[in-house]
């Protein structure tokens, strides 16, 4: 993609530098700017660039501190960077997310296995023409396992039920093909149902809970007395109708 021409001009200000001045920099042909606006542009006409295209995202999980830095004081800047990484999963409707806990910057070195594995499925997914995912509606559809503290009854594809803390890590679950027909049957469908339960849903790919206006991709509740928790952390939640993530607590 050429951009530049798009850039011919502007005022480009000149380079700020705390040292000398590169002698091979030319401030009038910096572009940077111009083509990250474009593509932030772009990206907000066009979400899911990928379409159906399999992508699968295989982050770095071994991010100690810099020097200088304590773990306590880096540890929401490590955050913020793996949301980063997990947001690239949204480029395409068909995708995987994993943060390599084992790997640092060069995971084709550091984890050699992971990478020959995503490889593999992303071939697979393009040649059987199938999602990349753990979790899949099966052929015989879903039914109701469960009830809100709202009375609804609801299919959830991943359950906990009364347990704590049960974390879910490193798993796509995919809902297409798992409407229930909102309307009228009241079955919701969910993604992932915390129900009086605590836990992490940790480096998870969400997608596809479409259920005539009744699909949630986490649902976490709580119908006891008990204080219960759901942390979501360094996942790509998307394409719900309508909620990507519901919570509730029993006023009681």
């Amino acid at each position: 993609m050429k951009l530049r021409d798009q850039a011919r001009g502007r005022t480009i200000p000149p380079a700020r530098s705390t040292g000398p001045p590169s002698t091979g920099y030319k401030p009038e042909e910096d572009y940077l700017g111009d083509e990250a606006q474009l593509l932030y542009l772009e990206r907000e006409k066009n979400p899911q660039p990928f379409g159906d295209r399999p992508l699968f995202v295989l982050a770095a999980g071994k991010r100690p501190p810099p020097p200088g830095m304590t773990e306590d004081s880096y540890k929401d800047i490590r955050h913020a960077i793996d949301q980063d990484r997990a947001e690239a999963a949204h480029l395409s409707r068909n995708s995987k997310f994993v943060l390599d806990v084992k790997s640092g910057h060069d995971i084709q070195i550091d984890d050699p296995k992971a990478v020959a594995e995503a490889v593999e499925e992303v071939v697979a997914a393009v040649k059987n023409q199938t999602k990349l995912a753990d979790i899949t509606v099966p052929s015989a559809g879903l039914a109701a396992n469960v009830t809100s503290i709202f009375t609804a009854p609801v299919a959830a594809q991943v359950l906990v039920q009364s347990a704590g803390p049960f974390n879910i890590t490193n798993i796509t679950v995919d809902g297409t093909g798992g409407d229930q027909g909102c309307t009228p049957s009241n079955i919701w469908l969910a993604g992932i149902f915390y129900s009086s339960s605590s836990g992490e849903v940790n480096r998870v790919v969400v997608s596809g809970q479409r259920a005539d206006g009744c699909g949630v991709g986490v649902w976490a509740e709580n119908g006891n007395s008990s204080n219960q928790s759901a942390i979501i952390q360094a996942s790509s939640i998307h394409d719900m109708d309508p909620l990507a993530f519901s919570r509730a607590q029993n006023p009681s």
